[in-house]
């Protein structure tokens, strides 16, 4: 698999292997950060995602990948909250039920934190021109 600094300096980025990086390198690693499995982003690895990500979104024609991401953002959001989170509540009852969804909740305020901040031009540029939900909204 490509770096995401190697990816980057492609011309044309495909929305397949943007998104492996994407996934791999900022998703994965995230949940790994809220798990407390991995220390948290450098500065060059926010970077380097949020390059990555404006790259896939300014391609021109059909090479642009702004829906693609869009899209994948959505599902990435929505695939946490059901494998990780509504997993981990449903297995807890009483007390134990309350506090598993109030640190379920301040979990996911973190992943959308950083799910936004990665994909902030997207918000931007692909958001405002098209009439979609700003990715904050997006649960």
């Amino acid at each position: 698999m490509a770096s995401v600094q190697a990816l980057a300096q492609q011309s044309i980025i495909s929305a397949e292997d943007g998104w492996r990086v994407i996934e791999s390198k900022g998703i994965t690693k995230l949940r790994d950060v809220i798990a407390g499995e991995s220390k948290g982003f450098s500065n060059q690895e926010y970077a380097d995602l949020y390059t990555l990500i404006y790259k896939m979104c300014i391609q021109k024609g059909p090479a642009c990948c702004a829906r693609q991401l869009y899209d994948k953002y959505y599902s990435s959001i929505s695939e946490y909250l059901m494998q990780v989170t509504l997993t981990a509540i449903q297995a807890k009852s009483g007390d134990f039920l309350v506090k598993e969804f109030v640190q379920r909740w301040e979990d996911h305020k973190i992943m959308k934190k950083w799910m936004c901040d990665f994909f902030k031009y997207l918000d931007r540029f692909y958001v405002k021109r098209h009439s979609r939900d700003p990715l904050p909204e997006v649960r």
